[in-house]
């Protein structure tokens, strides 16, 4: 990892990856807990830092190939929100993230 932040007289800033996920809000403590069991979100002395928008609708249609099969229809799945993070600048670590997201957000 190449630390590329920098410092001021009040604060060091880092470099570090922004994810960002969207999934039905029931489903947000479970990916957390998978995210967290393998990068604790820590800044400072605060560990689980993540962001949480308020309700939305989340809108889409599945294509040829998707795993829902293709619609002619756009679906529209209230409730949703959307979460992001921030991790170090590590791709193994965000690769492992990544996959446990997509683990826990699609099995459950």
């Amino acid at each position: 990892m190449i630390d590329s932040g920098f410092e001021t007289t009040s604060l060091r800033m880092t470099l570090l990856l922004l994810v960002t996920f969207q999934a039905p809000a029931t489903d947000v403590d479970r990916i957390m807990d998978a995210v967290v069991a393998i990068a604790p979100l820590a800044m400072g002395k605060y560990d689980r830092n993540a962001y949480q928008s308020a309700h939305g609708i989340e809108r889409y249609r599945p294509l040829d190939g998707a795993a829902a099969g293709a619609e002619t229809e756009l679906r529209r799945r209230p409730g949703t929100v959307e979460v992001s993070f921030e991790l170090p600048d590590d791709q193994a670590l965000a690769a492992r993230v990544v996959e446990a997201i997509f683990q826990a957000h699609s099995y459950q």
